[in-house]
């Protein structure tokens, strides 16, 4: 669980606040961030391309990621609360206090 941090050109990338939960339309702009990815506790991503490397990707730094989202760039705004479930492709925004309280139990234990 992490805030927002959606990414609309390439320059954005150079400096990622901690818990920060990528917001990208493609791997390009996710892996232009790949100095500062260790920051981001999530990915969301609009496109299923390079599904592959976003799964590399999100292994090597233990970080939950969801491909396919369509509009998030759009959806979701900048320093929004958002959960990424990578184990079940679900993406949540703005969660309810119970939500988010049953996430970080999970992401504890």
């Amino acid at each position: 669980m992490g805030r927002a941090t959606v990414l609309t050109s390439l320059n954005q990338t150079d400096f990622l606040p901690q818990n920060t939960v990528i917001i990208a339309k493609d791997f390009q702009a996710i892996q232009k961030a790949k100095e500062t990815i260790a920051h981001a506790t999530g990915i969301v991503m609009e496109s299923e391309a390079d599904l592959h490397d976003l799964q590399t990707l999100a292994e090597n730094y233990a970080i939950p990621a969801v491909a396919g989202a369509k509009d998030a760039c759009r959806q979701i705004f900048d320093d929004e609360p958002v959960i990424v479930d990578g184990v079940g492709g679900v993406v949540i925004v703005n969660p309810d206090a119970d939500t988010e309280k049953d996430y970080l139990f999970l992401q504890n234990n």
